[in-house]
């Protein structure tokens, strides 16, 4: 917060990460390689980064005139993933894809393949979001959308401190940005 000089009441930035294009371009990504049959394990559904995120997803879809795959919600941790590649495959065997919410939430879908004996990428690519450390330690590493989670507290932190001014209309979107590694690939003809 900064108070406009002159005093007066104090001003607010809201830095904004941009969940939605993100997710669809990671979406696009998937589509490009050939996937048609895509299944999507979405965080809580009362968040709205899931909301967000779930909207790029289907905009993509929409856009490629592609139908929706099955969607499961659950918590973002790992024992969801696992739970939810269960689901999925339960409701549609022949997916060829299956984007999580996040990361965590993706390595837990990578077990759950791995244990049924599914090879990532060459039956199932999996993708997740944020570009946590994790996702290079994953075998093949984990095509996922980077958030400048850094660089972005550093900013809040210069904004918070009047070190930088405020952007016009207080309002930061920071972009997201497809990091595509070794866990996705084209669907086997």
């Amino acid at each position: 917060m900064r108070a406009p000089a002159g005093g007066g009441d104090a001003h607010a930035a809201a830095l904004v990460f941009d969940h939605r294009t993100g997710a669809r371009r990671l979406a696009e990504h998937l589509l490009g390689l050939g996937h048609r049959r895509i299944g999507y394990v979405a965080g809580p559904a009362d968040r709205t980064t899931t909301r967000h995120r779930l909207e790029g997803h289907r905009e993509a879809l929409a856009a490629a005139g592609v139908a929706e795959g099955p969607t499961v919600h659950g918590p973002y941790e790992r024992a969801s993933g696992r739970a939810a590649a269960a689901e999925l495959l339960a409701r549609d065997p022949d997916l060829t894809a299956i984007v999580a919410c996040n990361d965590t939430v993706a390595l837990g879908v990578r077990a759950a393949l791995g244990e049924r004996g599914l090879d990532v990428p060459g039956d199932v690519s999996v993708a997740g979001f944020d570009d946590l450390p994790s996702a290079l330690d994953a075998v093949p590493a984990l095509t996922t959308v980077h958030l400048p989670l850094h660089g972005t507290g550093a900013r809040a932190g210069r904004l918070a401190t009047a070190s930088e001014d405020l952007p016009p209309g207080g309002l930061v979107t920071v972009p997201a940005e497809l990091v595509v590694r070794g866990s996705t690939g084209a669907v086997r003809g």
